[in-house]
């Protein structure tokens, strides 16, 4: 249960991040198949992606791999999770509904089986009152010692993408029994969001977690198709699975 906590933590971060001022609920209806980003966190990548929307009902893929892994290839990320995703660690998807928030499901794609969720929408709930605040340009990130502000760097399809501006986005969480418990959350979103794929945002940064937690996003795109299936019997109501 706390590797499946873990992991929700993560992904609802990086969902609800780029509501900015909009409510969760109304920035995942604008949600599109097959959009992705990559992650880097300590020593994993993990690839998230918008495997199907459906109705209401949302279904994200969340495939694990350790860093120092060279099995993606010449294919890139698209071709690494059509060949099954060759030296993963963990796959699992998430369903979402789009209308009340409630996480509905968690399957284990490497088991073949269901993943108890119970206790996550206590975490959903906290979440969705969470409220973002724009950090001033004088408390941003600085390069070295100068004053220009510091930018994350952005990647679409394996390829750096020079000159984008990011915005700067605080919050902090209540003090409840979570690992987040009164810690500061930073994000940083495009400042023309338009233009990428807009549902993570491409620097998360965590407080008072041994230090500082850090999330970057390596890699993005569009278009992505998975070999993901869930068993017949295992799948829910409503299209959820």
């Amino acid at each position: 249960m706390r590797i499946l906590y873990q992991n929700i933590v993560w992904i609802l971060i990086f969902i609800w991040s780029f509501a900015l001022e909009a409510s969760l609920l109304e920035h995942l209806q604008r949600a599109t198949q097959g959009d992705y980003i990559v992650t880097a966190q300590g020593k994993n990548l993990t690839l998230l992606h918008i495997y199907s929307k459906k109705d209401q009902i949302l279904t994200i893929e969340e495939i694990t791999i350790p860093a120092n892994c060279r099995k993606i290839g010449s294919g890139g990320w698209k071709g690494w999770v059509s060949q099954n995703a060759p030296g993963h660690s963990a796959w699992i998807l998430y369903s979402l509904n789009l209308q009340t928030g409630q996480l509905l499901s968690s399957y284990s794609v490497m088991r073949q089986t269901r993943q108890d969720i119970s206790g996550a929408n206590n975490f959903l709930t906290t979440l969705l009152n969470l409220q973002l605040e724009p950090i001033p340009p004088r408390k941003r990130k600085k390069l070295g010692a100068s004053f220009q502000i510091w930018q994350p760097k952005m990647v679409v399809e394996g390829k750096s993408i020079p000159g984008v501006e990011f915005d700067a986005w605080s919050t902090r969480w209540p003090k409840d029994q979570t690992e987040l418990s009164e810690r500061n959350i930073d994000v940083y979103v495009p400042h023309e969001s338009d233009k990428y794929p807009s549902y993570f945002p491409y620097w998360l940064e965590i407080s008072g977690l041994v230090g500082s937690a850090k999330v970057r996003i390596i890699d993005s795109g569009k278009g992505m198709e998975s070999p993901a299936k869930v068993k017949p019997e295992e799948k829910g109501n409503h299209g959820s699975i």
